[in-house]
């Protein structure tokens, strides 16, 4: 959870969406996307620019299977 200002905070999500989220904004630091964002349960993400939205897809579950490695940083994270 992120505090903005007083009485206004934002939070993540508590579950992997079915579909992604991505935007250039968070390389330019304006925003953060949550790993469940990046990750979502279907190869389906919708991109979001300044001026318009995309969507991209994959064909295979393989884009977004957690690797061994990721699955254990996400347990750590929660835990903590």
């Amino acid at each position: 959870e992120i505090d903005i200002s007083p009485g206004l905070s934002l939070g993540g999500v508590a579950s992997r969406p079915a579909v992604g989220y991505l935007t250039h904004l968070e390389a330019l630091r304006f925003c953060q996307v949550g790993t469940y964002f990046k990750a979502p349960r279907y190869p389906l993400w919708v991109i979001g620019s300044t001026s318009h939205f995309t969507t991209v897809f994959g064909t295979g579950l393989e884009a977004v299977r957690a690797s061994p490695a990721e699955r254990y940083f996400d347990e750590a994270r929660r835990a903590f």
